[in-house]
């Protein structure tokens, strides 16, 4: 490889001359790709098939072996399947790779669709190759994220495929091709309804700006779905439908980020950033960008509005389901880029002096929030300040001078001096949900050394591109490529493994089982029916039935104290009227009110009741919530406790 890139002639790329690109050097080019291929790596790094990409994976199983799954709680009543072609895109990687490359292969193919989507919009708000690639790495490195969504998602879902499809819409809209934007926007409803929903939003608006006769497409559209909600067509006759107590109670226990007094106080400290981020950037843009970013702003606050009113106020389900905060997703996204443009461009009208400064601080500690989290509480005081001392700019002509000064000094004191307890807290959070100290060093590293290589580059005075840049990119590169898998030795065993003939033998046969903590040995492993999990409970919004039931099984198991409950704020503990303990008592009292399960897999031992034991060939770790800290348990050894026998009922 080095001796590949020595061959390389290293000029200076030539930048855009009126809008238009001339020559791109080639080793300009493969250094600034190598450094954001190895940001992108260390920042998303491969952990498996985890969150919601289960789901997906499940329902791609489910098609291959639809008997096996067709009383599970999660398909029985309805799933998110019914919602994306998704599932008929995934289900042959399966067939043909298995679980575990049939997850690998697509997770890089979206992510690099995802890439190509970026790249394709910054090319359309016609920037050199400098200005792209500092808006690139500020997309990467900076987290989007609100409440569990992030853009980027270092994991399979059809959110991954939606976002590059939106970017690769939002991008035709720029240059004028309406009609390939329609057609994008038409393949990415499909796939993910409700994330392509604040782009279509932002190329109606923009559209309608120079369109007004648009409205009336609106005001058709509207009609339209009245009357498909009085002919009562999914899922447009949810809009007439409010949740009932009952089922309200448990949505907004389980899925309490589609309602904006259930957001979290970090959530709420997301949703402010991104706001706060946005505005200020906003007033460096001018013309199209600005014009881009303020509509986005504007679908963003409508989506919070729309959710608050509807969610909060009416408890309508269709638009509860509609989860239109998601458009702080992409307003985050939007402000990321434009922030890395705005502090390499040349223009007078970026952010100059100690408005500058405090903007970078701004992007910084949110950069930071990517590795320690308690940085994202600095984002909002920093804009505040960034703020004002661009208001004080701007009104006097010139830098805000001591006023400036003081307000810096007396912030960077209070961010100083609170430093040690973020970092402390931090440090001790990611260990925790981490897979080692080194993997998480070396993601630190490359990122700080790649964001540094690409600020360098895009700097450099002379007319060749320094050899150093080239054999550094090329070792980050090497370093993120070898760091990228992060998947534990259980994920991969569960991913992996043909079902264990001593487990098999242990469990009764075709029956529903329950597996402390982890969903996927049922779902991945043994190819069967969960009785449940916290992961099964995602479709309580969606479908009445499924709430129900789901909240029926929680508040039974519940008297087990398992390491699903309390593990995070879906799934809190529920308050019991005796304190939780695993012995045959609640063994019993579990297998009884659940008709049709045929054993309880647990980590802990009850030594009054008839059990198995299991050990598994690699410790099963999990991390949960303990007076809001994370504490990590790990073990080989899984209890066994077939509900024929604590019920002395005959083998099945």
């Amino acid at each position: 490889m080095f001796a590949l890139i020595n061959r390389l002639r290293f000029r200076e790329i030539n930048e855009r001359t009126s809008g238009q690109a001339k020559d791109t050097d080639r080793a300009f080019l493969v250094v600034g790709l190598m450094l954001i291929a190895a940001l992108w790596l260390a920042t998303r790094q491969y952990f498996g098939i985890i969150a919601d990409s289960r789901f997906y994976t499940v329902q791609a199983l489910s098609a291959l072996l639809p008997s096996r799954f067709a009383n599970d709680l999660y398909f029985q009543y309805g799933s998110q399947d019914q919602f994306t072609i998704f599932t008929k895109i995934y289900t042959p990687f399966i067939s043909v790779f298995g679980l575990a490359y049939g997850n690998l292969i697509p997770t890089l193919l979206a992510e690099f669709l995802w890439l190509c989507g970026a790249a394709f919009l910054f090319h359309s708000l016609t920037w050199n190759l400098r200005t792209s690639f500092s808006a690139f790495a500020s997309l990467i490195i900076l987290p989007g994220s609100f409440v569990f969504l992030s853009y980027g998602e270092p994991f399979l879902t059809p959110r991954l495929v939606t976002e590059a499809l939106i970017f690769g819409a939002l991008g035709c809209m720029l240059r004028g091709w309406v009609l390939n934007a329609c057609a994008i926007f038409l393949v990415s409803v499909f796939v993910h309804p409700l994330m392509t929903l604040p782009g279509l939003s932002v190329f109606f608006l923009y559209e309608t700006l120079k369109r007004p006769w648009l409205l009336s497409v609106a005001l058709i559209g509207i009609c339209l779905g009245i009357g498909l909600a009085i002919l009562n067509i999914q899922p447009f006759s949810r809009l007439l439908v409010s949740f009932d107590p009952i089922w309200l109670h448990i949505t907004e226990v389980r899925d309490g980020f589609a309602f904006v007094l259930k957001w979290t106080f970090i959530s709420k400290i997301q949703a402010l950033n991104i706001f706060s981020l946005a505005g200020l950037t906003l007033l460096f843009l001018k013309g199209q960008e600005r014009l881009f970013l303020a509509l986005a702003m504007i679908v963003a606050f409508l989506g919070i509005l729309v959710t608050f009113i509807g969610g909060d106020l009416l408890h309508n389900i269709l638009i509860v389901n509609i989860q239109a905060c998601r458009a702080l997703i992409l307003l985050a996204a939007v402000t990321n880029l434009f922030l890395g443009k705005i502090l390499i461009s040349p223009d007078e009208d970026t952010p100059r002096g100690q408005s500058r400064f405090v903007l970078l601080l701004s992007i910084a500690a949110l950069a930071l929030s990517r590795f320690f989290v308690d940085y994202i509480l600095f984002v909002l005081p920093l804009c505040s300040l960034g703020f004002v001392l661009l208001a004080i700019e701007r009104t006097a002509c010139k830098p805000a001078s001591k006023i400036g000064y003081l307000l810096i000094i007396v912030y960077l004191s209070v961010i100083l001096a609170l430093t040690p307890i973020a970092l402390r807290a931090s440090f001790a959070n990611t260990l925790a949900i981490s897979s080692g100290i080194w993997p998480w060093l070396a993601s630190l590293f490359v990122s700080a050394s790649a964001l540094a290589a690409l600020y360098i580059l895009g700097r450099y005075p002379t007319r060749t591109v320094p050899r150093f840049l080239v054999y550094g990119s090329t070792l980050l590169l090497i370093i993120s490529i070898t760091n990228w898998d992060q998947r534990s030795p259980w994920i991969k065993f569960v991913d992996n493994a043909s079902p264990p003939a001593d487990l098999v033998a242990a469990l009764p046969a075709n029956a529903p089982i329950y597996w402390e903590g982890d969903v996927t040995v049922p779902w991945f492993l043994l190819k069967r029916t969960s009785q449940l999990s916290c992961g099964q409970g995602t479709g309580v919004m969606f479908f009445r039935n499924t709430a129900i039931a789901y909240q029926a099984r929680y508040q039974i198991f519940a008297r087990l104290g398992a390491l699903d409950f309390g593990r995070d704020q879906f799934c809190p503990a529920p308050k019991l009227s005796s304190p939780p303990a695993v012995d045959l008592k609640n063994l019993a009292y579990v297998c009884r009110n659940q008709t049709g399960l045929g054993a309880l897999v647990l980590t802990t031992l009850a030594p009054d009741a008839p059990h198995h034991v299991w050990t598994a060939p690699v410790p099963f770790q999990y991390t949960r919530q303990v007076d809001g800290k994370p504490v990590q348990v790990k073990t080989n050894k899984f209890y066994i406790y077939r509900c024929n026998e604590l019920l002395h009922l005959p083998a099945s």
